[in-house]
């Protein structure tokens, strides 16, 4: 099993879908800490907001790229590496692998190297990007996002009603990184998922990849016209929003459990030829 990850892994970093997807990510990152750092040039030390407030994840002035981050994680999370298994079939691999390996081996083994591939990727551009705040920013700001004095931040700033509100008013940082957390995890679940469909499908690799990410974009549109915004993915990934914290529980479930289901049903087909 060791032998198949090193060589999925290797297969996967070495894709070009893999090498563009991460640049742009990292890309969005920067630029979103740049676009901070230029709202708040020549401010003074009175006007400047905590690390914490100018990442990605809270920022207010780069607030539309973790938006676009989120509004195409199913898409691009899709593109690192969720075409491993239709691709070799495409290439004719399997008749000759399924001879010293077992299927479900290898399906097992890109299944961990999809999601912790996403995941990473994810993760480590957030990181550079709060990183890069804490260089720029004071850990703790003078101003923030609400205009509230700092004394009175745990009162007027706290909202029950918003998801983990009171972990951003304890531990911001903490706050920042539980939302990268979250956020690169459902990167890695759509990857999964995509993956999945086209197990189950076995061709139209592109149709596929963009029949999910429209999927999920239309859901979001249907949960927005039935009052339901609560329980869009949109809503549920962007921090300071109104949700039941056990809603993302909820979705992360059903996509384990739809991914699980499609790839049984999957190598229960048995043509791989």
């Amino acid at each position: 099993m060791l032998h198949i990850l090193r060589s999925e892994w290797k297969r996967c970093i070495e894709g070009k879908e893999f090498q563009v997807t991460s640049l742009l990510i990292f890309l969005i990152s920067i630029a979103a800490f740049m676009i901070d750092a230029f709202y708040h040039y020549g401010s003074g030390a009175n006007g400047l907001r905590s690390a914490a407030e100018m990442s990605i994840v809270q920022s207010v002035y780069s607030s539309f790229l973790l938006n676009i981050v989120v509004a195409t994680l199913p898409l691009f999370a899709a593109l690192i590496y969720s075409d491993a298994f239709i691709r070799d079939l495409t290439n004719k691999v399997y008749p000759f692998t399924l001879t010293r390996i077992a299927v479900h081996r290898i399906v097992i083994a890109q299944c961990i190297v999809i999601f912790s591939t996403t995941f990473t990727v994810y993760m480590v551009c957030f990181t550079i990007n709060q990183v890069l705040t804490l260089i720029a920013f004071p850990i703790e700001g003078v101003s923030n996002n609400f205009g509230f004095p700092t004394y009175d931040l745990a009162f007027q700033n706290y909202g029950p009603e918003f998801a983990f509100d009171l972990l951003r008013i304890q531990s911001p940082y903490l706050y920042n990184f539980l939302y990268m957390f979250i956020i690169s995890g459902f990167a890695g679940l759509f990857a999964l998922f995509t993956y999945a469909v086209l197990l189950f499908l076995k061709k139209w690799k592109l149709r596929v990849i963009i029949g999910v990410f429209l999927g999920f974009t239309v859901l979001n549109i249907v949960l927005s016209m039935a009052d339901l915004r609560h329980l869009r993915l949109t809503t549920l990934l962007h921090p300071v929003s109104i949700y039941p914290e056990y809603v993302i529980i909820y979705w992360a479930g059903c996509l384990i459990m739809m991914s699980g289901i499609l790839i049984y049903l999957g190598l229960k087909k048995k043509d791989f030829s």
